[in-house]
């Protein structure tokens, strides 16, 4: 059965960037809502064609749900790849390689055979012809070539396309651009261009309702906030939000004081989510501010394997001037309403777990939840699925500072290419599910169940 792809919005933002390959190829999949996604990442062996059956031998028409197959290779061995590119056509699978990836060479040939082909802006589609190896040097291969021009034309794609795929050397790429491909004619759909992870939903003009003291008191608090939701251990910004001193909880202390308690926090919960609840932000000025609301936290370890979650009231006195923040904190006290702690996933021994069923919720749960729980329960499959290495430590990088305002970049200088194929595909499983945490009350609910 071939399927109309319309990829939901939220999955287009699960598919900003994908991972720098450099190890064999890993075929998992995850779940969107609406959607299960097939990632194959890294060179093409001849054992990957059995491997794409196994794994996705369950999707698609069994659960009546679409599928697209997201690539990011340099390439590999070209009879696995049309044995791949055969499977996908024949399930009506979509293909897709998304910003900043890589799919070259003959994961090109896996590419093509999508019923619906996409593409980003900055992402890397690279053809050339088949070739051999003899003695460390390339030759074209005839026979190669045959098998490739009965595959394309098979998939029905025009004569200039199968002169466009197979016209450049075994030392040389043609890199094909959404642009360009109408004119070979092949039928491209385009990802977005990058954009960066959503701020916290801005507040409704209700909230920064009162005279201009009071919003910008309330504008500093929300921007106070929003920074100590940068995940990691850089928090120096909250530093400009205090005075030399402030009465910190009932004590008069120094902001260096202060801060390096803010440094202690932040090592122990690198993951930081920090939401003012609805209808609960309040201020009244005078000379300086008082401004009182409840805050919601969701902090994590993964490498301490804890969780935790509650809700606190916070009271803040704050003088306005002319600083970066906007005024400065005179005081802040306030008191924990609800907490509640527990682990993270158990780590999982097979390395291409099966999808994990949750236990049973109550009835009365939305399917939002299910939903946020069934995507934490395939990240943490998926994250303990990974042995030690740079590859793991990339993931752990992007999950610890995936909050950071810019986002962080996982090209970082030093950096092998295991480690930023492993910060990219972190990042490709978890901006999707940080999206619907952010704006979807049950998602997030359902996420931070276990």
């Amino acid at each position: 059965m071939v399927r109309q792809y319309s990829l939901p919005s939220a999955f287009l933002i699960a598919t900003l960037a994908g991972a720098g390959p450099s190890r064999a190829a890993d075929i998992t999949v995850s779940h969107a809502d609406s959607i299960d996604i097939v990632h194959v990442d890294g060179r093409i062996t001849h054992e990957d064609s059995d491997k794409f059956d196994r794994v996705t031998q369950s999707l698609g028409e069994m659960f009546n749900r679409p599928v697209i197959v997201i690539l990011n290779s340099p390439g590999g061995e070209i009879l696995a790849s049309l044995e791949i590119g055969e499977t996908v056509r024949s399930h009506g699978f979509a293909t897709g390689v998304v910003n900043n990836a890589l799919c070259a060479s003959a994961c090109s040939m896996i590419w093509v055979a999508g019923t619906s082909r996409f593409l980003g802006n900055s992402a890397k589609l690279g053809f050339h012809a088949a070739y051999t190896i003899s003695a460390d040097d390339k030759k074209e291969s005839g026979q190669a070539n045959a098998l490739v021009g009965a595959y394309l034309t098979k998939l029905g794609l025009s004569y200039a396309a199968v002169a466009y795929a197979t016209a450049a050397g075994p030392d040389e790429m043609q890199w094909l651009h959404p642009a360009d491909a109408l004119g070979i004619g092949i039928k491209v759909e385009t990802f977005p261009d990058p954009a960066p992870p959503s701020a916290p939903t801005a507040a409704p003009p209700a909230t920064l309702s009162g005279s201009p003291a009071e919003q910008q008191a309330k504008s500093l608090v929300l921007s106070y906030y929003t920074d100590w939701s940068r995940a990691g251990t850089d928090i120096e910004r909250l530093a400009q939000y205090y005075g030399d001193t402030t009465s910190f909880y009932g004590s008069l202390e120094d902001r260096e004081k202060i801060m390096n308690e803010k440094r202690k926090f932040s090592a122990r919960w690198p993951i930081r989510h920090y939401t003012i609840q609805p209808n609960t932000l309040f201020a009244q000025c005078a000379d300086t501010c008082s401004v009182t609301g409840v805050v919601q936290w969701d902090v994590s370890s993964i490498e301490r394997n804890a969780h935790s979650v509650g809700t606190a009231n916070f009271v803040l006195k704050i003088a306005p001037n002319g600083s970066p923040a906007g005024g400065i904190i005179l005081s802040e006290n306030g008191a924990v309403l609800s907490a509640h702690n527990d682990t993270l996933a158990p780590a999982q021994a097979s390395l291409t777990p099966a999808p994990l069923s949750p236990p049973p919720m109550d009835p009365t749960s939305s399917p939002a939840y299910g939903a946020g729980r069934q995507a934490r329960l395939d990240y943490e499959a998926w994250f303990n699925s990974l042995p030690e290495g740079d590859f793991r430590k990339g993931a752990t990088f992007w999950a610890a500072n995936r909050s950071t305002r810019p986002p962080p970049s996982c090209t970082q200088p030093g950096a092998s290419a295991d480690w930023q194929s492993g910060c990219l595909s972190g990042q490709s499983r978890l901006l999707y599910n940080d999206a619907r945490r952010r704006t979807e009350k049950d998602f997030r609910a359902g996420w931070n169940s276990l």
